[in-house]
This record gives structure tokens, C-alpha cells and sequence, in this order.
């Protein structure tokens, strides 16, 4: 190939964008999944390039114009991120859905960094054998995962905005009676919602 021939080429090559994520050691084979299963899927559905740095975790996830028109990279940051924070593959990839986003929040960022006092509120958002986590996750229809200092959300913005007042209020001293009577509210105000829509078009 000559000169001109190599500059047409690389005129013609789309340029590719590159995004890094640090995934924590323990998340890489869950990332990965059984037999490449899990990072397979993500290059698919997303059109996108995967590359996983098991050592370091550090994962490079690169994208063209092609990546943007016929898949989704910012769908594929979403769900590398959430099973970084502790989700498994099969909730990550509800956010292949449209209305279905990612949302992460600090648990520092309410009680500051001291050790005792994230466990001490881990304790609290996750209860007894897990009931207070299930309980958020069933009043507010949003997927919760607690992981390191980090708190996780999956699900659509109405529900997701719910649960993180939740996990506030919970981080701020709240009594559980208090936050599940707010979720409860919340669950009975979309209820009389979705009613209110189905009278209108019956």
C-alpha cells in the first residue's frame, strides 16, 4: 500500500473515543462472566470494544460513530459501572432498557469518612438478614445495592429518586418506621396515578 493510499485509510477509519473504569479485583470475573459470557454480551448489545486489565482493573471501553447509530456506549458504561458497585449481570442489564438508569451515591458524602460510621449506617440501609434493603427495593420498585461506601441504584428516575431520599434519611438518623411510611406514600400516590390514567382512557 502506498503513502496516498495509507492517508486515504486512515481518512476513512472512524475515530474511536475511549472511556476507563476501575472495577475492583473481586468484580472483574463477575464482569467477565463464565467463559466471557457477560463482557460479550455488553461488546453486543452496546457495539462497543471491552478491554479488561484483570491485575489493575482497569477497563477501557471504546467507541466510534458506528457505537453511537446502531448501539449504545453510555449503556455500556452504565452497566460495567453497575456490576462494579456489587450488582449482578443479570440486574446491570436492565439498563439495556431505555428508562432504566444508573445511580450512585456516596455514603461519605452524608457521614464523612469515618469507618464506623459507614458500617454503621451500611447496617442500618441493609437491617436484619437484609428486610430493610428488600423493603426499600419493594416500595420503591428501584434495585438497591450496598457496596463499599457506595450505595447503587437501578430502575427508572421517579423510583430511583425515591430510594435515595430513603437512603438519606436512613443515613441522617431516620427510624425505619418513618422511611418506610414515606416509601409507602409514595407507592400509594402512584398508584392513585396510574388509576387516574386508566379511568381516562376507559
Amino acid at each position: 500500500m502506498g503513502v496516498e493510499d495509507k492517508l486515504r485509510a486512515s481518512k476513512n477509519k472512524p475515530e474511536v473515543s475511549q472511556q476507563f473504569i476501575k472495577v475492583p479485583a473481586e468484580r472483574i470475573a463477575v464482569l467477565i462472566g463464565k467463559k466471557g459470557t457477560v463482557v460479550e454480551r455488553i461488546k453486543q448489545e452496546c457495539v462497543v470494544d471491552v478491554e479488561i486489565e484483570s491485575a489493575t482493573g482497569n477497563v477501557v471501553v471504546g467507541y466510534d460513530t458506528k457505537s453511537l447509530l446502531e448501539g449504545n456506549p453510555f449503556k455500556a458504561l452504565e452497566i460495567i459501572s453497575a456490576i462494579a458497585r456489587g450488582f449482578s449481570p443479570e440486574k446491570a442489564f436492565k439498563l439495556l432498557h431505555e428508562d432504566i438508569v444508573f445511580q450512585l451515591l456516596d455514603m461519605r458524602d452524608y457521614v464523612g469518612n469515618s469507618q464506623s460510621s459507614i458500617s454503621r449506617v451500611k447496617g442500618r440501609i441493609i437491617g436484619e438478614r437484609g428486610k430493610s434493603r428488600r423493603t426499600i427495593e419493594e416500595l420503591s420498585g428501584a434495585d438497591v445495592s450496598i457496596y463499599g461506601h457506595t450505595v447503587g441504584f437501578i430502575g427508572i428516575f421517579d423510583a430511583i429518586k425515591v430510594a435515595v431520599e430513603a437512603i438519606i434519611l436512613l443515613s441522617k438518623g431516620s427510624s425505619h418506621r418513618t422511611v418506610y411510611a414515606m416509601l409507602q406514600n409514595y407507592r400509594r400516590k402512584l398508584k392513585q396515578e396510574r388509576m387516574s390514567l386508566w379511568e381516562k382512557h376507559d
